[in-house]
């Protein structure tokens, strides 16, 4: 069972800026210093936070036209017989002159087969789609902070 999620945020900058920040600084952006890259997605269950380091490589960066596209993949556990891989894309398209569209798309598959699939349906994947949508808010304030930074 192959899961999709994405997010969409809009961010007050050219296309032409944004690109340039995601081409050139993509790791400090992502919030990711080094190599192996390293995001942390934290979630709650009640009063419960599950925090989970997810190894992530930058795959690469491209451009067609007035469209660019940030690519990354890597994997994650919530524990070591747990793993899921993931591939996710970063995409900026213009919406004006001073307004730029950044889509997070990303997919992966539940491990353990058809077991991790039914937990995933019952819920696993709210929790990963929640920390991923905190994790994209916080790389839309550091993209909007490099873009001021200049």
């Amino acid at each position: 069972m192959h899961r999709e999620v994405q997010f969409v945020r809009a961010v007050g900058a050219s296309y032409v800026d944004v690109r340039d920040v995601l081409r050139d600084r993509a790791q400090g952006v992502l919030g990711l210093a080094g190599e192996p890259l390293r995001l942390v997605l934290v979630t709650g269950i009640g009063s419960t936070h599950i925090a989970r380091d997810v190894a992530a490589v930058i795959e690469g960066f491209s451009e067609v036209g007035k469209e660019c596209r940030l690519s990354f993949s890597g994997d994650t556990a919530l524990h070591p017989d747990l793993s899921a891989h993931f591939a996710a894309t970063i995409d900026a398209v213009p919406i004006s002159d001073v307004r730029t569209a950044v889509f997070l798309r990303t997919g992966y598959e539940p491990p353990l087969g058809p077991i991790g699939g039914a937990l995933d349906s019952l819920g696993l994947h709210r929790l990963f789609a929640q920390a991923l949508e905190e994790w994209f808010d916080g790389f839309a304030r550091r993209l909007g902070e490099a873009l001021h930074a200049g």
